[in-house]
């Protein structure tokens, strides 16, 4: 375990990065438009960036959980007002599971869950430690039928967070 820490330190005092991490909170499209917060987690090495989220609400009729990962080739795009602009293009996995529970003597809990995969767009503007963080995933769910069914749920996100 020691040179575990050792490695880590020796790469904080290197001249140059190797890997960056991402940690912030934000809001995300999972749950149809209410503004729930959500966590954001990333990792990036060299031009690959892998990302997290998480989501969820609770009450005592509804309750809904989601995540969501991907995975990005990652470019520099520049500047934009003083800070350092990343795009990427990837693809994204994600899954959500809510329950409702109706009023009354004979209340029954109805559970639904989601899956969906597909591409992923990401452009993410680093200034110093801060940073802001905007994706998209063009999900695909129910794949027998999508096409015939028209069944895309497209997740957009956004999040806010300190880059080190």
């Amino acid at each position: 375990m020691r040179i575990l820490y050792i490695i880590v330190f020796l790469l904080c005092l290197s001249a140059k990065t190797f890997a960056s991490f991402e940690v912030g909170a934000g809001s995300n499209t999972f749950t149809g438009g209410r503004f729930v917060p959500s966590l954001h987690l990333g990792y990036s090495q060299s031009d690959n960036v892998y990302t997290f989220s998480s989501t969820g609400i609770r009450n005592s009729y509804y309750y809904q959980s989601s995540y969501l990962a991907a995975y990005y080739k990652s470019w520099k795009a520049g500047t934009l007002w003083s800070g350092e602009m990343n795009s990427g293009f990837g693809g994204a996995v994600g899954y959500s599971v809510r329950s409702f529970k109706d009023e009354g003597a004979t209340a029954t809990e109805k559970t639904v869950s989601d899956f969906i995969v597909g591409p992923s767009l990401r452009m993410n503007l680093v200034f110093g430690f801060f940073y802001v963080n905007m994706a998209i995933t063009f999900g695909l769910k129910k794949l027998e039928n999508h096409i015939s069914g028209l069944t895309f749920q497209d997740v957009e996100s956004l999040s806010l967070g300190v880059h080190f």
